[in-house]
């Protein structure tokens, strides 16, 4: 999992694979209809539901303006090519890029909560 701030409620993420609900309430290890587990539902909805799928965007508008996916990102939404050091080209073809923008969750640097939703989504793509 990789993640870039955009903006105060806009954030740029690479994941290699897209999870279920399920998996992420399992993850975060919370009991079923409590608030903690409304509050990782909503998560969910805001990254996998509510987001924008940036690979889908580029096959299905932009594949023919832009040779490549990370030349795509770097164009359009400003990410820069450092972004994809560490991501091989065979996994920014089978990865998933997202746009996610929603004011209630933000990936920043400073916030524990923040932190604790990278960690989350870093357990949940495997990197720990």
């Amino acid at each position: 999992m990789k993640y870039k701030n955009l903006s105060y409620s806009k954030f740029f993420l690479y994941l290699k694979k897209l999870s279920t609900e399920k998996d992420l309430l399992e993850i975060a290890g919370v009991h079923p209809d409590t608030y903690a587990s409304s509050f990782v539902k909503e998560l969910y909805q805001a990254i996998f539901v509510n987001s924008r799928n940036l690979n889908n965007e580029y096959q299905k508008y932009y594949a023919c303006e832009y040779d490549t996916v990370e030349d795509f990102l770097f164009w359009r939404y400003g990410v820069e090519k450092e972004f994809f050091e560490g991501i091989s080209k065979d996994k920014t073809a089978s990865g998933f890029f997202l746009l996610v923008n929603n004011d209630k969750i933000t990936v920043g640097e400073n916030d524990e909560m923040n932190a604790s939703v990278r960690d989350l989504l870093s357990k949940l793509d495997g990197d720990t």
